[in-house]
């Protein structure tokens, strides 16, 4: 079967939080769609036309995310297709995309770095 969704990434709560709790205030709302094909996910957070340089990051079930980055090195945008797998690094993606991260392209190509270690 299939699912889609679309969403930008909720609205501040009462606590002081975006999304009630997700994450902390100042943190731009990213678009975010999905789709479930069968035994597949595609991911897409952020705005691809923003993007003017697209790193590859390979994964180790063979499948690739891949990263676009804004004229000023700002990570814009990040796509996957494949096994469930793909979601963490494209959801980890949009936390770095709200946090207007400038990571370094080297880092996000590799896959032995998590990209949680690149949240600032």
């Amino acid at each position: 079967g299939t699912d889609a969704s679309a969403g930008t990434g909720g609205s501040p709560g009462a606590d002081g939080t975006a999304g009630g709790g997700a994450e902390p205030v100042g943190l731009q709302a990213v678009p975010w769609f999905w789709s479930d094909q069968y035994d597949l996910t595609l991911q897409v957070s952020g705005l691809a036309d923003l993007a003017e340089r697209w790193v590859t990051r390979p994964r180790p079930d063979g499948t690739e995310v891949l990263l676009g980055l804004a004229s000023d090195g700002r990570l814009v945008c990040a796509a996957g297709v494949g096994r469930a797998q793909v979601a963490k690094d494209v959801r980890m993606a949009e936390r770095l995309i709200a946090a207007g991260a400038h990571p370094d392209p080297d880092a996000l190509a590799d896959p032995a770095l998590p990209l949680r270690s690149l949240l600032t």
